[in-house]
């Protein structure tokens, strides 16, 4: 499907219908999260999704997004955009069978082994047409669908447990610290009077003997892909040599690292001593004032302030001086702690909680592995 950007729409307007696009297929699912939407006249009909359908995202500048596919659980008003194809079962094969073969490691290893391209990935219709699946009898393909249904359900069930506890802790945080809480008797301060705000930076990435040492040296992206509190490694290091070549300083442990550039207010805890480059500017905090743990909180429930904050021209970024001017209430310190102990505590269930979703993965995919091979 093809159509002019000024055609779609972020919300429906008369005489539109909903596309879902790549973006849209998560953990194997469809969501309706980011939905455009465009003029009926742009879609034909083929390129309305019917229950039973597999939805392939199928070019990309990244190889972990082609591929991705999509099981279609019912009828829906619901069309599909450009970068995507839809292969749909004959009656001689189940739909739930058929769309569990498009999570496995033999379908994966496929899409990288046809799809890798010099400047974007592509699955062409050939590629897709010539995929071999195993084909039992209708009546076994059920059978297997049901158990891996099943099993995947418990995964499921763990993913959305574990994002309930982000849901807990912001919950946990506004009860204790809401302004209705008249027994709160808070302090007003700001930022640079309750802790030392430190910036950044980077030495020559050309010296190569500044590089790959014993400091962890943290980036954006490192808290980005961080889903607790608490940064103990960083995907490079420096020397001793590179930490003094440049004006980063290595923050104490339990300072509280800000992510300053866009993106701004990715916030974590370190718990080993780290530099960070320039996109930071990081609180060492007095421990006398406040508890970095209820101030790990407090930034990252004021993240839509601190990034309205961002200016300049080349891309958003907080100065040093507007960190340190950000006004904050302060609960007694007795309140942070136990705020703070409660966020360790639903921290360690967070890991428990990914260990098992990882041994789940991990059975899961040995499941999946037996049930096209013949074995389940």
């Amino acid at each position: 499907m093809t159509y002019k950007a000024a055609e779609a729409s972020k919300t429906p307007l008369s005489g539109t219908v909903a596309v879902v696009r790549a973006g849209n297929i998560v953990d194997g699912e469809l969501t309706n999260d980011d939905l455009v939407y465009v003029p009926a006249s742009r879609v034909a009909e083929k390129q309305w999704l019917k229950k039973g359908d597999v939805l392939i995202a199928t070019s990309s500048g990244s190889l972990d997004v082609v591929g991705k596919a999509a099981r279609v659980r019912c009828d829906e008003q619901l069309a599909f955009g450009a970068f995507c194809k839809v292969l749909r079962p004959t009656p001689r094969v189940d739909a739930g069978y058929f769309a569990h073969y498009f999570q496995t490691t033999p379908y994966r290893r496929h899409v990288e082994r046809v799809a890798e391209g010099a400047n974007i990935n592509n699955l062409r219709n050939d590629d897709l047409a010539n995929i071999r699946i195993p084909l039992p009898p209708l009546e076994e393909q059920r059978r297997i669908a049901a158990v891996l249904d099943a099993a995947e359900a418990l995964r499921a069930k763990r993913r959305r447990a574990t994002t309930k506890l982000e849901v807990l802790m912001n919950a946990a945080f506004d009860n204790l610290f809401s302004s209705d809480a008249s027994e709160v008797q808070e302090t007003e301060a700001t930022l640079g009077e309750i802790a030392t705000v430190v910036s950044g930076a980077t030495p020559k990435t050309s010296v190569e003997r500044h590089w790959d040492g014993g400091v962890r040296w943290a980036t954006p992206k490192d808290l980005s892909e961080l889903d607790g509190p608490y940064i103990r490694t960083t995907s490079r290091t420096l020397s001793i040599e590179g930490l003094k070549s440049c004006s980063a300083s290595l923050l104490p442990p339990d300072s509280v690292l800000l992510s300053s550039r866009a993106p701004i207010g990715y916030v974590a805890i370190n718990k080993v001593p780290m530099a960070t480059n320039q996109g930071f500017k990081s609180l060492v905090p007095d421990s006398s004032r406040v508890d970095p743990r209820f101030l790990y909180a407090w930034l990252r429930r004021h993240r839509p302030r601190l990034e309205s904050m961002g200016s300049g021209a080349t891309f958003k970024e907080i100065s040093k001086r507007v960190v340190q001017a950000i006004d904050i209430s302060l609960p007694p310190l007795a309140m942070q702690r136990r705020f703070g102990d409660l966020l360790d505590a639903v921290e360690a269930m967070r890991i428990r909680f990914c260990d098992s979703a990882a041994e789940l993965d991990r059975l899961f995919a040995s499941l999946q592995q037996r049930a096209f091979s013949g074995e389940l």
